[in-house]
């Protein structure tokens, strides 16, 4: 079972990137109990099946060395420590007992005994392994105080304060390999949230079969407190800010709020229904009418009042484009926003002598959270699929393959990931949030199925913003024409020395490959130059080799599969009639369409 080292994966994948937190210490203590483990509990064969299997070799190479998954069938165990110095110290040990560590840049690597030591410097020693239960199968220690301690000084002050304010200095987590998944414990030493009890009948009516519930039990006072304190100075203005668009004062306004807070997201096709609880009370209903009174300006009272009778449809601001029709219901006790209108009904009046659902939060609980993993990832399938459509329209260059067999991989993972639950309770020294598959021990799993998506959603968002700036670099060499009587600029450096300071270095980057010193190639036109006339081409290493991003003389900008056009590009600046004259379009067009990068004939 390969499963729980996803979790080791992302942590070098962190760290390989550039990318890990501030500061943490995160342990896998023994990763062959923890496959002993899973392999008896609901996560058997996941990582094994075909669906998975597909996905993982579609991981890109050049954001994860493919490497680095053999090392699920090897390493023993993993910990990685990044101390709060500026800049961050990272350190990073495998124990590894036999065959050879994938490469890693810009990162120094060393073998004592049957550990492999990863860091900013060559280690002599493994990194002490985060503290915690000895069984379980995964420990984090976030240390937030020391966070606070690499800040500045104006920063560190914020920071400090919002700390004491909330006491919080420390998160302790765990996680366990059981029968039903992961057991998980988050431990908050002395934190005091504006939290308080959960009221059972905010609860009531809820169906069993939910995609999601999110229930929160606000102390309005503290809230008040805690707002009053971080605002400090602050506050009268908030106040006469708050009073003057709402009619009600910030104090009532935060008050109104107390009591439990619920969210929660239900079955349906094509949407889920989404329902919003909230306690009622004479604060509250001030701040309802005041809300409806902005869209509603006549009329925000009178459906106050209409709501308390029944359901009635809430008027969406100008512009709002929700795919969903939300109506509003006023019970004795619940504020109701919902597009699910049973639901609405069943909380206003719930029905007598139901039993309690299975995700009901044990008493006492300030907060839980449920969600149904089969029906969360199926509605994360139907998302992904809707959502691939638009990147693949923006980077025609992904791999037209990845959307479904991200969707396969979904599906096979919602046939055995069990429910996730967590409560969060007060002790007497602080917050305990325990539950079971949440994010410290399933996290990194749906995490892992998703990293190709998540690598293919950044590569869209580079590719966008390399775009962006090769646009503006080549509108300003356009612009630069039309006061030289037509001329193109000599190369970047002329073209930024024009612009005086208006054309910053980030514009002269390609986003994520900052690695590479000249990742935009200009190929200086003459005067006659045509719009289908390249202007600036991308070193296709940019795109993992598989295309260029390309603005012509015209502005506009293309994605050009292949290398061909670059090669090009770069045989054609180097000529003598490019630092001259400029090179005609008829030299491009002999030798290769410059939209479809396909060559006419070789190069001379």
């Amino acid at each position: 079972m390969r499963i729980p080292l996803l979790v080791a994966l992302l942590a070098t994948c962190c760290l390989a990137a550039g990318e890990a937190p501030t500061v943490l210490n995160l342990t896998l203590p023994d990763l062959a109990r923890t496959r002993t483990r899973l392999a008896a509990g609901p996560f058997k064969g996941l990582w094994d099946q075909p669906a998975v299997q597909r996905l993982r070799g579609m991981v890109p190479a050049g954001d994860l060395d493919p490497a680095w998954w053999t090392l699920a069938d090897r390493l023993a165990e993993l910990r990685l420590v990044v101390s709060s110095t500026s800049p961050p110290e990272v350190r990073c040990g495998l124990r590894l007992p036999d065959g050879p560590l994938p490469a890693v840049t810009a990162t120094a690597t060393a073998r004592v005994g049957a550990w492999w030591l990863l860091g900013n410097e060559p280690l002599t020693a493994a990194p002490a392994a985060a503290p915690g239960d000895a069984q379980a199968d995964l420990r984090l220690l976030v240390d937030l105080r020391a966070i606070a301690a690499a800040m500045n000084g104006a920063e560190r002050a914020s920071y400090t304060a919002t700390l004491d304010r909330f006491g919080l200095g420390r998160i302790e987590a765990t996680a366990t390999a059981t029968p039903g998944g992961f057991h998980d414990v988050v431990r908050l030493p002395g934190c005091r949230l504006p939290l308080r009890a959960l009221d059972p009948a905010a609860l009531a009516g809820l169906p069993d079969a939910l995609v999601t519930v999110t229930a929160v039990g606000i102390d309005g006072a503290a809230l008040v407190r805690v707002v009053k304190e971080s605002l400090a100075g602050g506050w009268v203005a908030a106040d006469a800010a708050c009073s003057q668009q709402f009619g009600l004062g910030l104090e009532p306004t935060l008050a109104a709020l107390d009591g439990t807070a619920v969210f929660v997201l239900t079955p349906g096709v094509p949407l889920p229904g989404l329902t919003v609880s909230l306690p009622a009370n004479p604060g509250s209903d001030a701040l309802v009418t005041a809300l409806l009174g902005l869209a509603v300006p006549a009329g925000g009272a009178q459906l106050v009042a209409e709501a308390r009778q029944r359901a009635v449809l809430v008027p969406l601001p100008d512009g709002a484009r929700l795919p969903l029709m939300l109506q509003l219901r006023r019970s004795a006790t619940r504020w109701i926003l919902s597009s699910d209108l049973l639901l609405i009904e069943q909380l206003a009046t719930p029905p007598a002598g139901a039993a309690a659902p299975g995700w009901m939060p044990p008493p006492g609980a300030l907060a839980c959270n449920h969600v149904d993993n089969r029906a969360w990832l199926q509605l994360l399938a139907a998302s992904i699929g809707m959502a691939g459509a638009a990147v693949q329209q923006a980077n025609p260059a992904a791999d037209k393959a990845l959307i479904p067999s991200l969707q396969q991989a979904l599906s096979a993972a919602a046939a055995v990931l069990p429910p996730s639950r967590l409560a969060v309770t007060r002790t007497g020294d602080g917050l305990l949030i325990e539950g079971d598959n949440n994010l410290v021990g399933q996290g990194p799993i749906l995490a892992g199925l998703l990293l190709p998506a998540i690598s293919m959603v950044r590569e869209s968002a580079r590719k966008a913003n390399a775009g962006s700036n090769l646009r503006q670099l080549c509108l300003a060499s356009i612009a630069y024409t039309s006061e030289n009587d037509g001329a193109w600029p000599r190369d970047l450096a002329h073209v930024k020395q024009w612009a005086d300071g208006e054309l910053t270095d980030k514009l002269f980057r390609f986003p994520g490959h900052e690695e590479i010193a000249a990742p935009f190639l200009y190929v200086r036109p003459d005067k006659a130059a045509k719009a289908r006339q390249p202007v600036l081409i991308t070193d296709p290493a940019c795109m993992k080799g598989r295309a260029s991003i390309v603005c012509y003389a015209d502005g506009h900008i293309a994605t050009v599969p292949g290398t061909a056009l670059w090669e090009e590009g770069l045989r054609l600046s180097s000529l003598p009639v490019a630092a001259g004259d400029g090179i005609p379009t008829a030299a491009w067009d002999a030798v290769i369409d410059t939209t479809t990068g396909q060559r006419r004939r070789p190069a001379p």
